[in-house]
């Protein structure tokens, strides 16, 4: 402990949480905790970037465990065509299964009715696939096209995932 009251722990070792452990468990020592800034970017699957006039995101990492804020607003969707539109830049990459969800709490500007929208994770590690439920009635989600989004589309959630 130094004069301000700060605890550091040395490289390679962390808290150790005990011998018990769930089945599955492959660690009970935490030993990585990290706070920080992310550009995420709007993307089609070819790769062409949209034109963003605002990009902001922040982070905080514990163990595995990373939860991004983020907050985009497009300027244009410039060179953008297909099925696809993916958040990318993302801190951390994810591995390709089930291992989180990315929420989105406000979004506007679209050029087709969404009843929800939310960020999908099982494909992929570096980028997030945007899907949404159109219009009130339909029983599923469905992945949102770049024909669906606006030069002026804004999105800003949570993502909560593993690495």
């Amino acid at each position: 402990i130094n004069s301000q009251g700060t605890i550091s722990i040395a490289d390679g070792y962390g808290i150790e949480f005990g011998a018990s452990q769930g089945a599955g468990a492959t660690s009970t020592l935490l030993d990585d905790y990290e706070e920080g800034t992310w550009t995420p970017t709007i993307v089609s699957l070819g790769g062409a970037a949209a034109t963003l006039s605002s990009a902001d995101g922040t982070y905080t990492k514990i163990g595995r465990k990373v939860i991004a804020n983020y907050n985009v607003q497009m300027s244009s969707k410039g060179s953008m065509t297909g099925n696809y539109v993916l958040l990318g830049g993302l801190p951390f990459n994810h591995p390709t299964t089930t291992n989180g969800t990315g929420t989105i709490d406000k979004f506007n500007n679209m050029t087709t009715a969404f009843s929800s929208m939310a960020w999908d994770t099982t494909s992929t590690g570096s980028v997030m696939w945007l899907v949404g439920v159109e219009g009130t009635s339909a029983t599923s989600s469905v992945y949102v096209t770049v024909a669906e989004i606006s030069d002026t589309t804004k999105f800003k959630g949570t993502l909560i995932y593993h690495t």
